[in-house]
């Protein structure tokens, strides 16, 4: 299934499809755990949160919208609710669309996160356990939890939104071996 948008042509495989950004969020999460074991001197968890990506799908989807990576305003400085207050969020731009595989461009999202101080500092707190990752047109966005999300009622205002962004019908991605 291709992860696209209102808009935008089928053939733009800057689209990853639904299996491929869940191997993101795999890879990602496997890069982070070794770094991070490496880093501390011990084995540390780090876990692919599936609840926690549709939110962060979809925000990636507006910066996406409004071609800007930063966050609107204050809307992020007040956490809403104390589980909101552990959550971190990450948002970055690649200027590259070359990335030979899934596993290229999960570790080329961590590695650009570790060129800027205070973003390398949150992804490498062992405090966030929970992680997600979405990848939209050269866009990025990673939110890592210290709980798990909860899991989405299936038929929420939010799955119905994320949903309304996948097209159902099988595409071949621009990372597809075939």
């Amino acid at each position: 299934m291709l992860l696209s948008f209102r808009g935008v042509a089928q053939s733009d495989f800057s689209f990853l499809t639904r299996e491929q950004l869940v191997t993101l969020n795999r890879e990602y999460a496997r890069v982070l755990q070794q770094e991070r074991s490496r880093r501390i001197g011990r084995q540390v968890e780090v876990i692919f949160d599936e609840n926690l990506l549709y939110a962060t799908y979809i925000f990636n989807h507006e910066l996406y919208e409004a071609k800007d990576i930063y966050h609107y305003g204050d809307r992020h400085s007040e956490p809403i609710c104390e589980e909101c207050a552990m959550v971190a969020e990450l948002c970055g731009y690649s200027t590259r669309d070359d990335y030979k595989d899934i596993a290229e461009l999960a570790k080329a999202i961590f590695m650009n996160f570790q060129e800027s101080a205070r973003h390398g500092e949150l992804q490498m707190n062992e405090f966030y356990t929970y992680v997600s990752v979405s990848y939209v047109s050269n866009t990025y966005v990673v939110r890592m939890a210290a709980l798990p999300h909860n899991i989405v009622d299936q038929e929420s205002p939010i799955i119905n939104s994320f949903n309304k962004l996948i097209i159902n019908t099988p595409q071949r991605g621009k990372y597809d071996k075939r």
